[in-house]
């Protein structure tokens, strides 16, 4: 059986998200599908940043 895992990306604005997974935008590009597989098994956002500012927040997908 297959899974299909849609990533939803939101922009972040100004709010800290402290209490969510960070990760550089770097290291999510080297690790991209390893990150997919922890965020969807977990079901915790991630949320990416590029110098130190958030860019992205990626969340598994959940059906109604």
């Amino acid at each position: 059986m297959i899974s299909i895992v849609t990533i939803v990306m939101t922009i972040v604005t100004k709010r800290k998200l402290s209490f969510m997974k960070t990760i550089k935008a770097s290291e999510f590009k080297a690790t991209c599908l390893k990150v997919m597989d922890q965020f969807a098994e977990s079901g915790e956002p991630v949320l990416v940043t590029k110098n130190g500012k958030p860019v992205g927040q990626f969340v598994p997908y959940q059906k109604k």
